[in-house]
């Protein structure tokens, strides 16, 4: 498996990062058909050749995937969207 590892830091709410990561979890069920459920504190995402963690700190938001051998020659690209992505959302 190809791994993808994120991090960012942040300076928000709770609240609103639980607001936001909850966002997040519906977006990727909508637009990736991922299906997902919270872990305790951290949010688990599975689909057909991917699996990955989300995982809300109070000053870092940290994002785990594994790629299978499918989606590994897109793993740049996915990397690309989801970095571009996590900085407008917390920006």
């Amino acid at each position: 498996m190809s791994r993808i590892h994120i991090e960012r830091s942040h300076q928000l709410d709770p609240q609103t990062l639980k607001g936001l990561v909850d966002e997040v979890a519906v977006t990727l069920e909508r637009e990736y058909a991922l299906n997902w459920h919270w872990a305790g504190q951290e949010l688990v995402f599975r689909r057909s050749g991917a699996r990955g963690r989300l995982v809300p700190a109070a000053d870092r938001l940290t994002i785990t995937l594994e790629l299978g051998l499918l989606l590994r020659p897109f793993s740049m690209g996915i990397s690309d969207a989801i970095e571009q992505r996590l900085d407008e959302l917390l920006s």
